[in-house]
């Protein structure tokens, strides 16, 4: 049997603090209630003191032990849900814990497809996190203090937490250019593509050495997601 529960309580309800099934204390902003079965010894002084209405010193670290020991996803998913309207200041109070922020976090990487981001990668990366969300993960907005915290961050299994940075590398590692043959080109396309030797005899001197030019339907995209064209034994013809 676990030493301490946490469960949801519904909205506009308030929290409440049990101590093995005993009310000891109320919280109007609390996300869930909680049921602390291994007390701290803070904690057994302030019910030695007062068996109602203990103060939250008493029993905030066992608090944050609980949250700190579940791997429960859909606990992990409401904390995500407060990180998202952190930056509003319209969240419970155990999401301004930072371990707790991380926590949810890494709990979430390990048990869904996530890449974290801040308010302003959204707008600034915003091709990128296009990309992310296409590939069929779930964007979660994420406070810039918290988002300072993530990158070298492992996961339960052992994998990065997954932000804009390393989402990147991943895409950019699994790349691969989807090369067309010049004889599958249309009768315009072909006209410009013939154009090759003469655009590249404008650049002069300059001109960079290339062994030949091939025609890609995918190129890579640059950490803001935007596409550019790059030079390489991948994209140069032997």
């Amino acid at each position: 049997m676990p030493a301490s529960r946490n469960r949801s309580r519904p909205r506009g309800k308030t929290a409440r603090i049990y101590v093995n099934g005993l009310l000891v204390a109320e919280e109007d902003n609390f996300l869930f209630s909680y049921n602390v079965t291994k007390l701290s010894a803070a904690l057994r002084r302030a019910l030695n003191r007062e068996r109602t209405n203990v103060g939250r010193g008493a029993y905030t670290d066992r608090v944050k032990a609980i949250l700190l020991a579940s791997s429960v996803p859909a606990v992990a998913d409401a904390l995500a849900e407060e990180l998202a309207r952190f930056e509003y200041g319209r969240t419970h109070d155990e999401i301004q814990w930072m371990d707790v922020q991380i926590h949810a976090c890494r709990v979430l990487n390990a048990t869904e497809r996530v890449v974290f981001v801040t308010s302003h990668q959204m707008f600034d990366n915003s091709k990128l996190v296009d990309y992310a969300k296409a590939d069929g993960y779930r964007v979660v907005v994420v406070p810039g203090a918290l988002a300072d915290k993530l990158p070298g961050l492992k996961d339960a299994h052992g994998k990065s937490v997954r932000d804009l940075d390393v989402f990147y590398q991943e895409w950019d590692d699994s790349f691969t250019f989807s090369f067309v043959d010049p004889d599958q080109l249309d009768l315009l396309e072909r006209v410009v593509f013939d154009q090759t030797q003469r655009i590249m005899a404008l650049v002069g001197r300059r001109r960079p050495r290339l062994s030949g030019v091939r025609i890609s339907e995918t190129m890579r995209v640059d950490s803001s997601g935007h596409e550019f064209a790059g030079r390489g034994p991948r994209i140069a013809q032997s």
